[in-house]
């Protein structure tokens, strides 16, 4: 049956109208945005604060860095700096500038050679994924300030870890393991106490990847942190690594220590 005119064209007025308002809402939401932040995608106070820790604030990141993510702007992008700088208060005010830190960045659905991720750190850059966790900050920052990375290994550390583990890789980047030490890895994953000598399953990766899990967590659990090592004498080796490693790069002191681990930090607001 053939479509009364009147009905097309309502039709057709429909689809216009739907058009039009939402050119509109794009078009004064671009302009409020405008008004309210001028020509950068967050306010001057949020540059202000990261200029005071001495790091710049990026809005994209670079293809070439491996990484990628929808840049966020206005009140989204303010709401992760205000959670990203209430993570900061937990260090003192020259930790950025003395690991180096050089520019952060916050997008939506951060990947990382394809594989989605909360966070990940390049040559002083720190890449954060929108709704990140407070552990994961502290956690990519140990990643800047490490000098034993990936391909480096710190003999040392390894003792930490019970006679023989041998790091599994992660769903990143496979471990470079020979015919003997895959076999240590499926012995490993079938012992149900593995993970007691690890503050977290992915600490078991790799040892950057659990020097930098240890140091997030002492920073974020504080106080609840001492119970781990109390119970599990991998995890305290590892802990006084840290504060020693951290002491003597000149960027955490034993003072700092004391009194990180003798309270309980806030829960983080959403």
């Amino acid at each position: 049956m053939k479509t009364p005119r009147f009905y097309r064209n309502s039709r057709l007025f429909d689809f216009v109208s739907i058009f039009m308002v939402l050119f509109l809402s794009g078009f004064l939401g671009t302009c409020y945005d405008s008004l309210l932040y001028g020509s950068e995608p967050i306010s001057q106070q949020y540059l202000d604060a990261a200029e005071d820790y001495h790091f710049t604030i990026v809005y994209k990141l670079d293809e070439s860095t491996g990484m990628t993510g929808t840049p966020l702007t206005g009140y989204r992008l303010e709401k992760e700096f205000t959670r990203f700088f209430d993570a900061l208060e937990l260090l003192p005010m020259d930790f950025i500038e003395k690991i180096k830190l050089k520019k952060v960045v916050i997008v939506k659905g951060l990947k990382i050679e394809g594989n989605d991720c909360d966070g990940a750190s390049n040559d002083g850059l720190l890449a954060l994924d929108e709704g990140f966790e407070r552990s994961t900050v502290y956690h990519e920052m140990f990643h800047i300030l490490d000098p034993f990375m990936d391909p480096k290994s710190d003999p040392e550390w390894n003792k930490c870890n019970p006679k023989g583990f041998v790091y599994t890789g992660n769903d990143f980047y496979a471990a470079n393991l020979d015919s003997s030490k895959k076999r240590q890895v499926k012995k490993e994953k079938s012992d149900p106490n593995l993970l007691l000598h690890f503050v977290s399953e992915h600490a078991a990766s790799f040892d950057y990847e659990d020097r930098a899990e240890t140091f997030s967590f002492m920073i974020d659990e504080g106080k609840n942190f001492l119970k781990r090592a109390e119970s599990s004498p991998s995890i305290n080796a590892k802990m006084n690594y840290i504060i020693e490693l951290t002491d003597r790069l000149g960027i955490l002191n034993q003072a700092f220590w004391k009194k990180c681990l003798s309270k309980r930090p806030k829960p983080m607001e959403d």
